[in-house]
């Protein structure tokens, strides 16, 4: 079955759900909705891209006339994924997926899904030729032996031609051809890898016969089974979501076997990052008396760091010998986030450092401080590359800056957990959690008791109001624990928070 025809199947299957009026609120949040979008491309993450280009279209009103504007099946399947994924895993309770506002967006954002979904802007293709570029100038230089252009054609009844060509040039001024392959795969599979392209491609506003840009990294050819041809480019299309351009370039060359593809995302075996370690020693010379020498002499404290990125397994491990017998070992494990790390670094800055640190960094800031550093970067065609040097400005490479942001970034976001939290063990679990609010467009506070641990200043909640008790939301200004002994008012007189809001 073609992609397309699962993304519609997909759309159609869940409008059927949500639009169901007994519909579960466990069946709209269970995990066989968030497999799905993951096994069509969708991206659970990038909803901030859809964000930063519709803003934040939480009202139905709003969002439907935002959706005739898009066109872009990938986006919307990703913003999709991304809004299931906060009642999935962030909302305060899962069962707000429900609500009528909730239910109203999914079944917009999915009628227009399978409307996207159905079209063929191309007709029933019959092949696609796919030539790509590692050049985007005439005057980049090269040598000869490199590869720098790749031809791959893909026809419907499972018929493969591939070529790829070195920047020596022939007597006719062509590119010299390095290898070539020609075979042929499963139709089905053809056909999907078909259907993917034109997907990824498909909704912009196509020219018929588009003469292609000069120097291009990929130029698109599209027959359809009438005849037409349709060419495209990376200057032609403007991609939001870059992420794709990976995704999609990978599904191909796991189908056809050939891993050195560089197709749409321009990378190939020998540029993907499998694994980064880093090896710190430092070593300080303490000059002291310690308790069980006779006489002050100076000893080496010898300390050290490991720090483990693996994209095979998925994991982070950051280690510490702090000496003296303690040990500090962390490893945090994400699905997504470790290969967004190792896909955003560039290897050539990661390994690359001024050749003249040594010599105009011979100032030591600390006295009798020694700071050593070594990279090793794992290629997935298992080549190893290596840097070392000093553990400083000067020592560093280039690309350091951003590859220990994006680490740093990864591991505080996750921080300490919640059992060790103070501001839980730090109050008696007598007393009474008294909250300060405000209403909206309000300047006066009032007390209401919170029989919720996690209530914070700055939090919105659900409370009661009037002789009714009606529902409205207000904000948490000020939170005190007070013994219920030393209440000035009467607690009986005190209304109490409904819920604490979901967080938008």
């Amino acid at each position: 079955m073609a992609e397309i025809d699962k993304i519609h199947n997909f759309a159609k299957k869940w409008l059927g759900e949500f639009k169901n009026p007994t519909v579960s609120y466990e069946k709209l949040v269970s995990n066989n909705f968030g497999e799905e979008c993951s096994e069509l491309g969708f991206q659970v993450y990038c909803g901030h891209i859809f964000t930063e280009k519709y803003g934040k279209i939480n009202d139905p009103k709003v969002f439907k006339e935002a959706l005739k504007d898009i066109t872009d099946i990938n986006l919307l399947g990703s913003a999709i994924y991304s809004k299931w994924n906060y009642f999935n895993s962030w909302a305060y309770s899962s069962a707000e997926i429900l609500e009528d506002k909730n239910r109203e967006w999914f079944i917009l954002a999915l009628e227009h899904l399978a409307k996207l979904s159905e079209a063929k802007p191309y007709g029933n293709i019959k092949k696609i030729k796919i030539i790509s570029n590692r050049i985007s100038s005439e005057h980049y230089i090269f040598n000869p032996e490199d590869e720098i252009q790749q031809s791959l054609t893909i026809e419907s009844d499972g018929h493969i031609w591939f070529s790829a060509y070195t920047s020596e040039k022939r007597k006719d001024g062509k590119y010299r051809k390095n290898r070539m392959h020609n075979f042929r795969i499963n139709t089905s599979v053809a056909e999907n890898i078909i259907s993917n392209i034109s997907s990824y491609l498909c909704y912009y506003d196509i020219t018929e016969n588009y003469e292609t840009a000069e120097y291009p990294v990929w130029t698109v050819e599209i027959i359809n089974q009438e005849g037409r041809i349709y060419k495209l480019n990376n200057h032609f299309i403007f991609i939001d979501d870059v992420n794709h351009e990976e995704y999609i370039s990978n599904k191909i060359r796991r189908a056809l076997k050939i891993p050195d593809l560089f197709l749409f995302d321009g990378k190939f075996e020998e540029d993907i990052i499998e694994r980064v370690v880093v090896d710190y020693h430092r070593i300080t010379k303490i000059n002291t008396k310690r308790a069980f020498d006779k006489e002050k002499k100076p000893f080496d404290w010898n300390y050290t760091e490991k720090l483990i990125v693996d994209r095979e397994t998925k994991t982070i491990e950051h280690i510490q010998d702090i000496g003296l017998g303690c040990t500090v070992s962390k490893k945090y494990t994400s699905k997504n986030e470790i290969d967004d790390i190792l896909d955003g670094l560039d290897i050539d800055s990661l390994l690359e450092k001024d050749v003249i640190e040594e010599k105009y960094f011979d100032l030591k800031i600390i006295p009798f401080d020694e700071r050593k550093y070594t990279i090793t970067v794992t290629l997935k065609n298992g080549e190893e590359k290596k840097i070392s040097g000093t553990f400083d400005k000067k020592g560093l490479p280039y690309g350091w800056e951003d590859f220990a942001e994006a680490v740093f970034s990864f591991i505080t976001f996750y921080g300490c957990g919640e059992i060790l939290s103070p501001a839980v063990y730090g109050k008696n679990h007598d007393d009474i959690i008294l909250c300060y609010v405000k209403f909206k467009n309000g300047h006066k506070t009032y007390n209401y008791i919170s029989d919720f641990d996690n209530i914070e200043v700055g939090d919105k909640v659900v409370v009661p109001v009037w002789d009714d008790d009606h529902e409205t939301t207000a904000e948490v200004v000020k939170i005190e624990y007070i013994p219920e002994k030393e209440m000035t008012i009467p607690i009986e007189k005190i209304k109490h928070i409904i819920r604490k809001c979901s967080k938008r």
